[in-house]
């Protein structure tokens, strides 16, 4: 599984009951399929807080007050605009705002 989670096969979440599933990628956040819009208000507060540094859905969550629901749902409205990428470290998944490196 390690393998696979390290190869970008599968990815690792946190559901809104808090428990990890495993997931495909999404083929539209493939490298070069950046797409832009506007963001929601909860979006917005998710990527100020991530420009500060990299963190954790738990992690967000705490700091902005927010449920893990809401805050899972912000960070997955910013990764479908690229504007957040995800890294697997170990068991954690890690949201960083995305830059040219980390998109294509």
């Amino acid at each position: 599984m390690t393998v696979l989670l390290g190869d970008g096969l599968v990815q690792q979440r946190y559901n809104a009951a808090g428990r990890t599933e495993l997931i495909l990628p999404d083929p539209a956040l493939s490298p070069g399929a950046v797409l832009e819009g506007p963001i929601s208000v909860k979006a917005a507060e998710v990527l100020g807080r991530l420009l500060l540094n990299a963190e954790g859905i738990s992690s967000l969550a705490k700091a902005l007050n927010f449920s893990p629901a809401v805050t899972l749902e912000s960070v997955e409205e910013l990764e479908r605009l690229g504007r957040v990428a995800r890294r697997q470290v170990g068991m954690l998944v890690i949201y960083r705002v995305a830059t040219l490196s980390t998109v294509g």
